[in-house]
Protein backbone atom coordinates (compact mmCIF):
# COMPACT_ATOMS: atom_id res chain seq x y z
CA UNK A 1 0.00 0.00 0.00
CA UNK A 2 1.26 3.49 -0.78
CA UNK A 3 2.27 5.90 1.97
CA UNK A 4 0.76 9.01 2.48
CA UNK A 5 3.11 11.29 1.10
CA UNK A 6 3.31 9.27 -1.98
CA UNK A 7 -1.05 9.67 -2.68
CA UNK A 8 -0.63 13.13 -1.52
CA UNK A 9 2.05 13.77 -4.08
CA UNK A 10 0.20 12.45 -6.79
CA UNK A 11 -0.40 15.23 -8.86
CA UNK A 12 -2.75 13.13 -11.87
CA UNK A 13 -6.44 15.01 -11.76
CA UNK A 14 -8.36 12.09 -10.31
CA UNK A 15 -5.80 11.76 -7.52
CA UNK A 16 -6.14 15.35 -6.47
CA UNK A 17 -9.85 15.38 -7.10
CA UNK A 18 -9.66 12.67 -4.33
CA UNK A 19 -7.19 14.86 -2.15
CA UNK A 20 -9.60 18.01 -2.45
CA UNK A 21 -12.80 15.76 -1.49
CA UNK A 22 -10.88 14.27 1.52
CA UNK A 23 -9.89 17.59 2.76
CA UNK A 24 -13.73 18.69 2.49
CA UNK A 25 -14.77 16.04 4.69
CA UNK A 26 -12.08 16.84 7.27
CA UNK A 27 -13.11 20.25 7.48
CA UNK A 28 -9.53 21.55 7.23
CA UNK A 29 -9.59 23.19 3.14
CA UNK A 30 -7.78 25.90 4.54
CA UNK A 31 -4.84 24.17 5.39
CA UNK A 32 -4.40 22.31 2.19
CA UNK A 33 -2.01 24.74 0.71
CA UNK A 34 0.25 25.30 3.67
CA UNK A 35 -0.33 21.66 4.60
CA UNK A 36 0.79 20.05 0.79
CA UNK A 37 3.70 22.52 1.33
CA UNK A 38 4.98 20.36 3.98
CA UNK A 39 4.27 17.22 3.76
CA UNK A 40 6.44 16.37 1.14
CA UNK A 41 9.53 17.94 3.13
CA UNK A 42 11.93 15.59 4.54
CA UNK A 43 11.06 16.94 8.47
CA UNK A 44 7.60 15.37 7.81
CA UNK A 45 7.52 11.95 10.24
CA UNK A 46 4.80 10.03 9.01
CA UNK A 47 3.85 7.00 11.86
CA UNK A 48 2.52 4.70 9.32
CA UNK A 49 0.86 2.36 11.90
CA UNK A 50 -1.11 5.18 13.61
CA UNK A 51 -2.53 6.65 10.57
CA UNK A 52 -0.99 10.12 11.00
CA UNK A 53 1.74 12.46 9.80
CA UNK A 54 3.33 15.48 11.61
CA UNK A 55 5.06 17.94 9.11
CA UNK A 56 6.92 20.93 10.29
CA UNK A 57 3.85 23.04 11.86
CA UNK A 58 0.40 20.51 11.14
CA UNK A 59 -0.71 17.45 12.58
CA UNK A 60 -2.89 15.01 9.81
CA UNK A 61 -4.96 12.26 10.61
CA UNK A 62 -5.84 10.22 7.64
CA UNK A 63 -8.03 7.11 6.92
CA UNK A 64 -5.49 5.22 4.66
CA UNK A 65 -7.63 2.21 3.81
CA UNK A 66 -7.06 1.16 -0.09
CA UNK A 67 -5.69 4.66 -1.06
CA UNK A 68 -6.63 7.94 0.44
CA UNK A 69 -9.95 7.21 2.85
CA UNK A 70 -12.87 9.29 3.54
CA UNK A 71 -11.25 12.49 4.88
CA UNK A 72 -7.99 14.47 6.19
CA UNK A 73 -7.69 15.85 9.35
CA UNK A 74 -5.12 18.54 9.54
CA UNK A 75 -4.60 20.70 12.59
CA UNK A 76 -1.94 23.40 13.31
CA UNK A 77 0.30 22.32 15.96
CA UNK A 78 0.35 25.72 17.49
CA UNK A 79 -3.41 24.94 18.68
CA UNK A 80 -2.54 22.16 20.59
CA UNK A 81 -2.16 23.10 24.35
CA UNK A 82 -2.42 19.33 25.51
CA UNK A 83 -1.46 15.96 24.21
CA UNK A 84 -2.08 12.46 25.55
CA UNK A 85 -2.90 8.72 25.14
CA UNK A 86 -6.44 8.31 25.95
CA UNK A 87 -8.82 5.12 26.20
CA UNK A 88 -11.91 7.05 24.88
CA UNK A 89 -12.60 6.95 21.81
CA UNK A 90 -15.76 8.29 19.39
CA UNK A 91 -18.58 5.88 18.61
CA UNK A 92 -22.03 6.49 16.79
CA UNK A 93 -23.23 6.88 20.59
CA UNK A 94 -21.01 9.57 22.17
CA UNK A 95 -17.72 9.20 23.68
CA UNK A 96 -17.06 6.16 25.38
CA UNK A 97 -14.40 3.96 27.48
CA UNK A 98 -12.73 1.89 25.10
CA UNK A 99 -10.75 -1.82 26.51
CA UNK A 100 -9.48 -2.50 23.37
CA UNK A 101 -8.16 0.63 21.42
CA UNK A 102 -5.85 3.77 22.37
CA UNK A 103 -6.26 7.43 21.01
CA UNK A 104 -3.83 10.53 20.68
CA UNK A 105 -5.92 13.08 22.40
CA UNK A 106 -5.51 16.75 21.52
CA UNK A 107 -6.75 19.67 23.46
CA UNK A 108 -7.23 22.65 21.23
CA UNK A 109 -6.93 26.35 21.98
CA UNK A 110 -11.04 26.40 21.21
CA UNK A 111 -11.83 24.08 24.25
CA UNK A 112 -12.12 21.26 21.35
CA UNK A 113 -10.74 17.81 21.47
CA UNK A 114 -9.70 15.56 19.49
CA UNK A 115 -9.29 11.71 18.80
CA UNK A 116 -7.16 10.50 16.44
CA UNK A 117 -4.60 7.64 15.92
CA UNK A 118 -6.36 5.08 17.28
CA UNK A 119 -4.71 1.95 17.75
CA UNK A 120 -5.20 -1.59 19.64
CA UNK A 121 -3.75 -1.79 23.14
CA UNK A 122 -0.15 -4.04 23.04
CA UNK A 123 3.41 -3.68 24.24
CA UNK A 124 4.55 -2.59 20.87
CA UNK A 125 1.36 0.25 20.14
CA UNK A 126 2.23 2.22 23.50
CA UNK A 127 6.24 2.74 22.44
CA UNK A 128 4.50 3.96 19.48
CA UNK A 129 2.25 6.33 21.11
CA UNK A 130 4.81 8.04 23.44
CA UNK A 131 6.82 8.44 19.79
CA UNK A 132 4.63 10.10 18.48
CA UNK A 133 3.94 12.50 22.10
CA UNK A 134 7.59 13.16 22.33
CA UNK A 135 7.71 13.80 18.39
CA UNK A 136 4.75 16.12 18.65
CA UNK A 137 5.92 18.02 21.67
CA UNK A 138 9.68 18.73 20.26
CA UNK A 139 7.48 20.38 16.98
CA UNK A 140 5.68 22.95 19.22
CA UNK A 141 9.01 23.61 21.75
CA UNK A 142 10.38 24.75 18.89
CA UNK A 143 7.79 26.65 17.84
CA UNK A 144 7.67 28.04 21.08
CA UNK A 145 3.80 26.78 21.75
CA UNK A 146 1.84 24.47 23.67
CA UNK A 147 0.77 25.46 27.11
CA UNK A 148 1.14 21.80 28.75
CA UNK A 149 2.36 20.11 26.00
Amino acid sequence: MKGIQEILGDTKPKSVAKIDKAFAKGGCEQYKDAFMSEVLKPSARDFQNNKCIVTDNFICYYGLYAGLGSMLRVIPLEKIVNLYRSNVTITDKGLEYSYDYFNLALELDNNERVFVAQTSKNAKTMDAYNDIIAFIRGRISIMGGGASC
